[in-house]
């Protein structure tokens, strides 16, 4: 999660730019949503 936040070593910036735009929004909309569904599971129990 660092490399997302941009404390790592690697910005965000830098990886869009390596893997390209439209794969890293979907790679990070899949990340927002693994994370709600994750939530709203804890949160159902």
């Amino acid at each position: 999660m660092q490399a997302l936040k941009g404390e790592g070593p690697t910005r965000p910036s830098f990886d869009a730019a390596i893997i390209g735009d439209e794969k890293f929004e979907k790679l990070l909309s899949k990340i927002r949503t693994e994370r709600r569904e994750a939530l709203d599971l804890l949160a159902s129990r």
